[in-house]
């Protein structure tokens, strides 16, 4: 069951954006995934992924602070989108992961569905909103909310049927369960979100509206979006149906087909009413034209009882100082009898494609709302959520053009790339890295390029053949970091054609941190962890307060001619507030294994500490890093929802092994005390 306050914490206009916000007590950011048919990278990291990890600083403004600030707080969350593999991108952070979705046919991946997991809060959006800015900011989009805690919320069926989605979707993307990568990282994000929402108690809600997703997916048995919906309906068959879309199908027998779905779905006794509206504009001379094709709308297929109805939601809307051009992109379908009402909502345009009513159709996600005659106020604030629509009568002047020139369903222009392009994934080493590109030779084109950003070639056809024996598996040098290849093919008839392959991370805890944050002085370590503000803001402070080295000014006190800095005492009541603050960094609840690794491994961590202190302390070095040793061991692990403490406790160990071989490389510079100390603290420790 589905309350009607789901529907009101949420503001209808209210900014999209927003919806990324996380609400109050939800903790931190554990992962996002997100799906979508077009994509444009910056405008999800900046914007979207920027407020679901409450980013403070702006890349416009300081740059070097949100470049530690992103680095950090993506290290410690998981973050995947998975857009059609005709609209992925070459150019984004390889912090998280980009999988270019490829169906069966010609279907196309149209779904738009968020996934917002923090510790305390899931949220979840369903809709028709592409993460674009067009998307987001100025199309007449619709985005329905569904909030889920420990307090409560919507049915967590939903929130599962949710998951259990996007792991059928990301089937159809490259990669393994069984090897390091992005579908393996995805798999786990997942498995964590059930343990995590498993142990929240499932509220009942007084509301008798019923809520319902409508999913499409290849193979899947519950059939096309207008079986499900006749199939949620209760009662005596509706009377009336509403469709909204943007798109449309050009090809009459298309639109033929999908009259009879909808005329289906009504009543065959008495009175029917359909309407159809769409995107719409009025010419200089008062002409109204509508983006609604005039076969469906004056249908020869219509009985004499079925009356039709055409409206237009207008392009250019009112705003605050004016109007701005404000496309429509919403989608929905409603059905009515009497009071009685079912709205779906989603992504599916009026389609052939989009409602599943050809084999080779999309993956598109919608939700339904079953909701009963007493229900009317739940029914009225669903209508407001569309945006408003201009209904004709049969004598206004107006023209059905039959759709716009380019619907988002219309991909025949976007390059295709070849399925012999499989996966493209990069592995870390300890200097530079391996790009291992996995191919299926019987569908690659006979002449091909891959291009590196800027241009350099990384591999052609004919050195695939001569010297790597048109092998389905290469592992080639990278000596730069790169997010993207560029594909460049020709098809039989010689006609050039490019496309973006992707390349993703094999384990992102491995990556080279950015040059703010690479072999930091031990100082900036130190200011790090004892400071209360985040570390992003102590480093950027700091770069900007440094001034260069110039000649001193001599002491006048003899006291402070005296150098104490170095003094073992001094020096150890420093390091002790640094561990304090280690400590704390360590004990806080960890939401993934690759967060885990870099918040150990990272540049803020216990083995960059280490180092540093080795840099710096020369013969006292090994004495400070087998404190640090004593911490780790003293720590009290918090493992988060789908990674075991035993899992945290390994990965402690190789640490320790790790610091166990830095204390020792000065050992025998040091007093026999000393030494006897530190070799107590790794007594247990095997390398």
């Amino acid at each position: 069951m589905m309350g009607t306050k789901q529907m009101k914490k949420f503001e209808v206009g209210a900014r999209l954006l927003d919806l990324w916000v996380p609400p109050p007590d939800a903790g931190r950011p554990v992962g996002c995934v997100a799906t979508t048919f077009t994509f444009d990278a910056n405008h999800f990291e900046e914007q979207c992924l920027g407020r679901f990890l409450s980013m403070q600083s702006d890349p416009a403004e300081t740059l070097k602070a949100y470049l530690i600030e992103r680095e950090e707080k993506l290290s410690q969350s998981f973050a995947c989108v998975m857009a059609d593999q005709r609209n992925v991108t070459a150019q984004r952070s390889l912090r998280w992961h980009l999988l270019g979705v490829r169906l069966p046919g010609s279907g196309i991946q149209h779904a738009k569905l968020s996934v917002l997991l923090w510790e305390h809060h899931l949220r979840i959006l369903i809709g028709s909103a592409n993460l674009t800015p067009p998307g987001y900011r100025s199309n007449l989009e619709v985005i329905v909310p569904f909030d889920f805690s420990p307090a409560g919320g919507a049915p967590l069926t939903l929130a599962t049927q949710c998951l259990d989605y996007l792991d059928k979707l990301a089937s159809y993307a490259p990669g393994s369960l069984d090897r390091l990568g992005p579908r393996r990282a995805l798999g786990e994000f997942l498995a964590g979100a059930r343990v995590r929402i498993g142990a929240w108690p499932t509220t009942a809600q007084s509301s008798r509206v019923r809520c319902e997703l409508v999913p499409l997916m290849p193979g899947d048995a519950r059939g096309h979006v207008l079986t499900q919906l006749r199939q949620l309906w209760q009662g005596a068959a509706p009377t009336e149906a509403t469709i909204l879309s943007p798109f449309f199908d050009r090809n009459e027998d298309a639109i033929d087909r999908l009259y009879r779905e909808f005329n289906a779905l009504l009543s065959t006794r008495g009175d029917r009413e359909i309407h159809f509206a769409s995107s719409g504009r009025k010419t200089p001379t008062n002409l109204l034209q509508l983006d609604i094709p005039s076969r469906l709308a004056e249908s020869p297929l219509r009985h004499r009882s079925t009356k039709h109805t055409v409206g237009y939601v207008a392009e250019r809307q009112v705003i605050t100082d004016g109007d701005a051009f404000r496309p429509l992109h919403s989608k929905a379908l409603i059905l009515d009898r009497e009071q009685q009402s079912l709205v779906m909502y989603g992504s599916s345009n009026c389609t052939a494609a989009g409602l599943g009513l050809i084999p080779t159709h999309n993956a598109e996600l919608n939700v339904a709302f079953q909701i009963p005659a007493a229900e009317a106020s739940f029914s009225e604030l669903c209508l407001n959520a569309l945006p408003p629509i201009i209904w004709l009568d049969d004598d206004d002047l107006k023209e059905l053009i039959g759709g716009l020139e380019c619907s988002d369903d219309a991909t025949a222009a976007l390059a295709v790339l070849p399925g012999g392009f499989v996966e493209a994934l990069y592995r870390p080493l300890p200097a530079g890295g391996l790009l291992e590109l996995s191919l299926n030779p019987e569908d690659l084109p006979d002449e091909f390029t891959l291009l590196l950003p800027g241009g350099a070639s990384l591999l052609q056809a004919e050195a695939w053949r001569t010297t790597y024996g048109a092998s389905d598996h290469l592992e080639l040098p990278l000596a730069e970091i790169a997010s993207g290849i560029t594909v460049r093919w020709f098809n039989t008839e010689a006609i050039a054609f490019t496309a973006v392959w992707p390349i993703n991370v094999t384990d992102t805890s491995l990556l080279v941190p950015p040059a703010e944050l690479r072999d930091l002085a031990l100082e900036d370590l130190i200011l790090v962890l004892t400071s209360a503000r985040p570390s992003f803001q102590v480093l950027a402070n700091r770069s900007a307060t440094k001034t260069p080295a110039g000649p001193s000014r001599a002491a006048t006190d003899p006291h402070k001619r005296v150098d104490t800095s170095r003094f073992l005492l001094k020096r150890m009541r420093r390091l002790a507030k640094a561990l304090e603050g280690l400590r704390r960094r360590l004990e806080m609840p960890v939401a993934s294994l690759e967060g885990w690794r870099w918040r150990l491994q990272g540049p803020l961590g216990p083995v960059a500490l280490a180092r540093a202190l080795n840099a710096d302390s020369r013969q006292d070095a090994s004495f400070f890093v087998s404190e640090i040793a004593a911490t780790m061991k003293a720590i009290r692990v918090a493992p988060g929802a789908g990674v075991a403490a035993s899992v945290l406790q390994e990965e402690i160990a190789i640490v320790l092994a790790m610091l166990r071989e830095l204390s020792f490389e000065h050992i025998a510079d040091m007093p026999r005390n000393l030494a006897a100390y530190v070799e107590h603290v790794y007594s247990d420790v095997s390398l």
